[in-house]
């Protein structure tokens, strides 16, 4: 749910309730529901404000990485738990030009298609 689609949701529910009063307990279980939707929007939007920043610091470690090693990042996966990441896996790809014998530190390059 986007948060413009959030937000309209809960302006049609307090519309609602507006034009729909009922017995004191009935608003007293109603103002809990809506404090409880109102918390769980909010609880998406910190997280994906949390998953922007997230992505846009991993993209630049990500660029560091291909510039430091040569390789380039075919793809990633990214394991948390509940305090937050606990690893991330990077898939690599190894151009032509990384196994070539000016690259190979050993001096002995691999056969082409090896």
């Amino acid at each position: 749910m986007t948060r413009e689609n959030g937000t309209q949701r809960l302006e049609r529910l307090l519309e609602f309730l507006k034009a729909h009063p009922v017995p004191r307990e009935v608003q007293a279980y109603r103002r809990e529901r809506i404090a409880g939707i109102i918390q769980r929007q909010w609880k998406k939007e910190e997280l994906a404000d949390e998953q922007r920043r997230l992505s846009v610091g991993l993209c630049q470690e990500i660029k560091d990485f291909e510039r430091k090693t040569g390789l380039r990042v075919k793809g990633l996966r990214i394991k948390r738990n509940k305090q937050g990441i606990a690893s991330v896996i990077v898939n690599v790809e190894m151009p032509e030009s990384f196994w070539t014998a000016d690259s190979d530190p050993s001096g002995i390059a691999p056969e082409p298609g090896t």
